[in-house]
């Protein structure tokens, strides 16, 4: 059925040749008629049948479109080299999602590469430590399938890091594992004596397949799990301010992977406001179900074996500490001409605060493909396979936190503000009044800082001027600046691989001050 306007029953009647249009209203849509064009005077201008018959046929454009990101999508760059062998291996006869298993793996790997690897970029020490949480689309996403072949190829090794299956509680539990030892002054022999030997291998994997526990209790008053996840991402020292068993961790070498449904992510989102803090640590690889295989078949442990004698070749000529990784030549050229300035952009958003340090998770990428090929040389396959296997993280991110914000407040107000420009007074009525005036005007600078919103001041008379908040349908982006400049007064492009220390997407300290 189509919904046809006077002018459209005008143009039917043209081309139909009778004398009086139909009434309006719904019309039966008929084939495609064939039907000649009514016979034109000389003075008459050319008629584009095709285009006349089209008017007719199409629907009215729908001013309700809802624009959801495509499910990501993984190039061949990221199977490169042992990463892209053991992932066809492990998903030959399994329903695993490939990307699932490469995250796991390139995780677990670089845990096992330990401390030792460090690309040094200014006065930051980049190390192949990773975090990876991967979202099912489902309950039968299959995430828990995607760990169960690393497991297996690790533990073949002769030496292995350690291995926990979480779950992650407190960040008390994370130092307890990897902690340094622990001396007492002793007054009888006047000695300092060892009362805990601590654990000499600060290498440990967890593979917490409950991300939703790790969410609820970084909620938790006083609970300093986001913290500690912090730290062992940015340093590995570890150093919790607590008041009783003072516990400390140097040097630790942690990575982690953990899972949750993509329902079950945004339940928990609008109750955790502490996830902001941590989120631009890990990569959020989304997972389903590859295909359907009834009776899953192992990997054979004749193919399993080679895969694992490369790995522990490429691992074993990681004999010094610090073992230095540095850049090649045409790796550095492609970072600084093409890669860098896209990797920097600022994003807004919840979406900003996932992916805005892109930058040191490519390094750690391209660092981990590097050790896989047993060199110390970043080569520009290294650099290609990371920055494939990011796009897929990136893209992940989009698809799972597409249209939300940081801040819950500033979500509420950007959901009204599509529906209607708000005044202050608007604003202050969507919380019920309830909530302070800094609060609001942070999440407004936010929005407004972003581009997501835009305010405009109208004063009439003496008095402050009226301000009214629009929403702005192409938000703009703003490229991350650099601190500081070469001598020809060029960017440094390797200045703000330094991300430890930047801002993250979520802290906006330099956004437009909104008076509400």
């Amino acid at each position: 059925m189509l919904n046809m306007d006077t002018h459209d029953l005008d143009l039917l009647c043209f081309v139909t040749g009778n004398a009086t249009p139909p009434a309006a209203g719904p019309v039966e849509a008929s084939p495609p008629c064939n039907l000649a064009p009514p016979p034109l005077s000389d003075d008459d201008a050319p008629v584009e049948w095709a285009a006349l018959e089209a008017a007719t046929l199409v629907d009215p454009p729908d001013e309700h479109n809802l624009d959801v990101p495509e499910w990501p999508v993984m190039t061949k760059a990221a199977f490169h080299g042992l990463a892209g062998d053991f992932v066809r291996l492990a998903c030959r006869g399994s329903e695993a999602d490939p990307a699932a298993v490469l995250a796991t793996f390139l995780v677990r790997f670089g845990v096992e590469c330990g401390p030792w690897p460090v690309l040094e970029v200014g006065d930051t020490k980049h190390r192949a430590r990773l975090a990876a949480v991967i979202v099912g689309a489902s309950s039968k996403a299959r995430k828990g399938t995607s760990g169960k072949p690393v497991t297996r190829l690790f533990s073949g090794l002769l030496d292995p890091a350690r291995s926990s299956p979480g779950p992650f509680s407190s960040g008390e539990g994370i130092v307890h594992a990897v902690r340094d030892e622990v001396k007492k002054w002793s007054e009888k022999d006047q000695t300092w004596v060892a009362v805990d030997p601590g654990i000499a291998d600060k290498r440990l994997f967890v593979l917490d397949e409950e991300f939703a526990g790790v969410m609820a209790n970084t909620k938790r008053e006083g609970n300093t799990l986001s913290m500690v996840i912090r730290s062992a991402w940015d340093s590995g020292n570890l150093d919790p301010l607590t008041k009783t068993s003072k516990t400390t961790a140097t040097g630790a070498h942690v990575g982690w992977v953990s899972h949750v449904t993509l329902e079950e992510l945004h339940r928990k989102l609008d109750e955790t406001e502490a996830f902001n803090g941590f989120a631009n640590r890990i990569i959020w690889p989304c997972a389903r179900r590859a295909k359907t295989v009834p009776f899953p078949e192992p990997m054979p442990e004749g193919e399993l074996s080679v895969i694992r004698d490369r790995m522990a070749e490429a691992l074993a000529k990681i004999d010094a500490e610090p073992y230095p990784i540095r850049w090649g030549d045409a790796a550095k050229e492609a970072w600084i001409k093409t890669h860098y300035a896209d990797l920097t952009k600022d994003n807004p958003g919840l979406v900003g605060c996932v992916i805005n340090r892109a930058e040191a998770q490519v390094v750690r990428l391209a660092m981990i493909y590097c050790l896989l090929d047993g060199m110390k040389v970043i080569s520009l396959d290294h650099l290609e396979a990371a920055l494939a296997f990011w796009s897929y993280c990136e893209q992940s991110a989009r698809f799972i936190f597409h249209g939300r914000q940081a801040d819950q407040t500033a979500q509420i107000i950007l959901e009204a503000v599509k529906e209607r420009d708000l005044t202050g007074s608007d604003v202050h009525a969507l919380f019920g009044n309830n909530v302070h005036a800094c609060r609001l005007e942070v999440a407004l600078s936010g929005l407004v800082s972003s581009g997501q919103i835009t305010q405009e001041k109208v004063r009439s008379g003496r008095g402050r001027p009226r301000i009214t908040y629009r929403f702005s349908k192409t938000p703009y982006e703003l490229n991350e600046k650099n601190e500081l400049n070469t001598p020809e007064g060029e960017p440094d492009p390797f200045n703000s691989l330094n991300s430890l220390n930047s801002l993250s997407g979520c802290e906006n300290f330099n956004a437009d001050r909104v008076e509400i």
